[in-house]
């Protein structure tokens, strides 16, 4: 059977293993959430930084090459982004469980073959792709970005750290919706 196979694997019982130091379910799996969210961003960004700082030839495939924003608002960019990452989390840690009563069978039903999680990838990213582009379209409405989307934007340069750097009201409805 599926599950005796995976069950054998390096990344099963690792899997194990930190499932065995939580006793909380909503604690483990918001901590997997946050942990895997923060590991790709924090580690994109830092390859990327290390790929532009060493690799010269790289500077020349970034949108505006030879120019960076000032240091004092990439440290202040990271500090932040790095804090809401710790904040983050908070959110769905309140939200989940709840849904064990509306759908008893997302967390007790059988696994999907393969196929069939191919395709809710596939689809799941495409809704949340088309999502994503409306929500931040509409984060441009006067309003909007005047008081919650234009920090955002304070950089005029495009650095990866910077796509992460929105006001708490935009993490949350458009960048978490």
């Amino acid at each position: 059977p599926r599950s005796t196979r995976f069950s054998s694997t390096p990344l099963f019982r690792s899997f194990q293993f930190l499932r065995g130091l939580v006793n909380d379910d909503r604690v483990f799996y918001v901590s997997c959430l946050a942990a895997v969210h923060a590991a790709g961003i924090i580690g994109m960004n830092t390859f990327y930084g290390l790929l532009s700082r060493f690799y010269p030839n790289f500077e020349s495939l970034r949108f505006q090459p030879g120019k960076e924003p000032s240091p004092e608002l990439v440290a202040h960019c990271k500090r932040y982004v790095l804090l809401w990452h710790l904040l983050a989390p908070i959110i769905p840690l309140i939200g989940f469980g709840y849904h064990e009563e509306w759908h008893p069978e997302v967390i007790a039903g059988k696994i999907p073959g393969a196929l069939v999680i191919s395709f809710q990838i596939v689809v799941f990213y495409l809704i949340t792709d088309f999502l994503f582009y409306w929500l931040h379209r509409f984060a441009h409405w006067g309003p909007l970005y005047r008081y919650v989307h234009k920090q955002h934007h304070q950089f005029y340069v495009s650095i990866g750290w910077g796509a992460q750097y929105a006001h708490p009201i935009e993490l949350i409805f458009v960048n978490l919706y």
